[in-house]
């Protein structure tokens, strides 16, 4: 009973149990059935990773001008995603085996892992925004989405990569709040290892940048710039460092990575018709993208309540940039007040002040960013960004994607039943495919 009790009065404990709790259903459902399509290797994307992973090979001899040349071994010639998995994958294929039937479910279960981690990481950023309750409720919310699941038990770089976005924003949150130096650092390195897992990553740096502005310019109105501007600079260049480490033939190969890259963003613009992307023909941008995340990502009623959630807090954050209504007490203020109530109260023996002095005690260090725009501000900086440019399409006329399938069909002949081509139908075609080459535009998002 002394135990029980002792968890029901300490928020610190049961908070932790709490968190147990989430993460053993959490677990429970990344871990089970990894072995889903028998060994198949129903996904492609997970087949075309176990090929590059199977052909990496140590030089044998170790020669620095064969390493550092886009003829080495290590280079996996891949850039569709990034090559900080591919060598985790191969790392681990050093224990258990490189052959994809070794391979691929340890490595399904090193994404499952990924994925737990970052339900975790998602409570550090909930408790940040809002104290351990909000915390809480995001990581169970996290726990049961149905994306998050699914993607767990591939052995892709999504899980990987909300890892390492999760925990940089979690970072940036410290940074925005307290200007810590070495957090920006550790920033400045997952968002460098984020980038070597899929360049889609990229829209972090902007965060980073508004944490910085926002501790720089947000602490009374006088600027800390020298600090700040130090922390930006810091933070980019250990980024662009740490990505150069994580994926090296970047650079060492520049050309390939360069025209993979290329691909990738013809083939998301709609300006390359290939047979995978034409299922995304004929739907709308952003609209699509709302709806695969309501009705099957999340689920209707947790979809309606994200995105909800993200219309409140940006709401607030505009509200409050406005400088509308009145100033709210600052954290630091709060803590102190709370701190002259303990002393007072300790210096008078009052029983009843001493205890609303430890209320506001543990209030203060329950949320110390609870009512601040500035986490707002480094959230939205991430998600609106992201979901711009992930979810969007290209503007101007048909592209190739949907024009494409628009000139083949008058080249072919085809027309009324006399021979000659109708006007009519034309002009349908061409407004089908600015509809395809917009709707090309939500494949990078997914």
């Amino acid at each position: 009973m002394s135990f029980v009790s002792s968890v029901i009065h300490s928020p610190r404990l049961s908070s932790l149990l709490l968190l147990a709790v989430v993460l053993l259903v959490a677990a429970g459902l990344r871990f089970a059935g990894l072995d889903w399509d028998g060994g198949y290797w129903a996904h492609p994307d997970e087949r075309r990773i176990l090929i590059v992973v199977r052909d990496l090979q140590w030089p044998q001899p170790w020669d620095w001008a064969e390493v550092l040349s886009p003829r080495s071994s290590l280079n996996p010639r891949f850039f569709a995603y990034g090559s900080f998995p591919i060598y985790l994958l191969r790392l681990l294929g050093a224990l258990v085996g490189s052959s994809p039937s070794r391979l691929y479910v340890p490595a399904r279960a090193l994404s499952a892992a990924f994925d737990l981690l970052t339900v975790a990481a998602i409570y550090a950023v909930g408790r940040e925004l809002g104290g351990r309750r909000v915390g809480l409720l995001a990581a169970a919310f996290l726990a049961v989405s149905v994306l998050s699941i699914q993607l767990a038990h591939y052995l892709t770089v999504e899980s990987l990569l909300t890892l390492l976005i999760t925990l940089t924003i979690w970072s940036l949150l410290r940074v925005a709040r307290s200007g810590s130096l070495g957090m920006g650092l550790l920033a400045g390195a997952l968002t460098g290892l984020a980038l070597a897992t899929k360049t889609s990553a990229l829209p972090v740096l902007c965060t980073g940048w508004v944490a910085w502005a926002v501790w720089t310019f947000g602490s009374g109105g006088v600027p800390r710039l020298r600090r700040g501007l130090g922390g930006l600079a810091l933070g980019t260049a250990l980024a662009s460092v740490t990505f150069l480490l994580a994926e090296p033939y970047a650079l060492l190969d520049g050309f390939l990575f360069v025209s993979g890259l290329a691909q990738e963003g013809a083939m998301a613009r709609g300006a390359a018709d290939l047979p995978y992307t034409r299922q995304f023909i004929g739907t709308l941008p952003y609209l699509y993208t709302l709806r695969e995340l309501v009705v099957w990502s999340l689920g209707v009623p947790l979809g309606v309540l994200a995105l909800a959630g993200l219309g409140w807090m940006t709401w607030r954050a505009l509200c409050r940039a406005g400088g509308g209504g009145a100033k709210a007490p600052t954290t630091k203020g709060l803590c102190s007040d709370g701190l002259s109530r303990l002393q007072a109260a300790a210096t008078s023996g009052d029983g009843g002040r001493a205890a609303e002095a430890a209320t506001t005690k543990r209030l203060c260090s329950d949320g110390l960013s609870r009512s601040s725009k500035h986490a707002y501000l480094v959230i939205l900086a991430w998600v609106w960004p992201y979901l711009l440019v992930q979810s969007g399409a290209a503007d101007g006329g048909p592209s190739a994607c949907g024009a494409g399938a628009w000139r083949r069909d008058r080249l072919s002949g085809r027309g009324d039943g006399h021979g000659r081509t109708s006007r009519r139908r034309d002009a349908g075609h061409a407004r089908r495919a600015g509809h395809r080459g917009r709707a090309c535009g939500v494949l990078h998002r997914l």
